[in-house]
């Protein structure tokens, strides 16, 4: 099952293929972010505040339908990322990477949830950041600089 995180986002121009984005500045910036807010976090049963595999990668590509809370079904062109349950691979759309710089705080939680699910936590009203529902995520971490 893949967990999807589902918001309004312009449609972006058609993309094919896959590109590692592992490496640049914004996306380790946000993966060490995600790191020590997890590591803070009370998690549910079967969690760890560590992926399972020893790095995960981060990839632009193009967004298939997924499911979110409840099992509701989103169609790719509003879905930003998606990673599956304790997987080693983030997915972000062709729209999220766009944005990475005109909207870095909901880049930066995009990155921070889809760790979650890295972590083995579906999407859940019970952790604010990993609701499917993005204005309900609580963001001040992303809003300060990493210490």
């Amino acid at each position: 099952m893949l967990a999807a995180l589902g918001v309004g986002i312009p449609k972006a121009a058609a993309f094919t293929g896959t590109v590692n984005v592992t490496a640049t500045p914004i996306v380790q910036q946000d993966l060490t972010r995600a790191a020590k807010f997890w590591q803070t976090v009370s998690l549910p049963d079967g969690a760890t505040a560590t992926p399972a595999c020893r790095r995960l990668t981060v990839v632009k590509r193009a967004m298939t339908p997924a499911r979110g809370n409840n099992g509701v079904l989103y169609p790719p062109q509003v879905i930003w990322a998606e990673t599956r349950l304790g997987g080693c691979t983030i997915s972000l759309s062709p729209a999220a990477w766009a944005s990475r710089h005109q909207h870095p705080v909901a880049f930066c939680v995009t990155i921070a949830h889809e760790y979650g699910h890295a972590l083995g936590i579906g999407d859940t009203a019970a952790i604010a950041l990993m609701t499917d529902q993005p204005a309900d995520r609580a963001d001040t971490f992303c809003a300060h600089p990493p210490r």
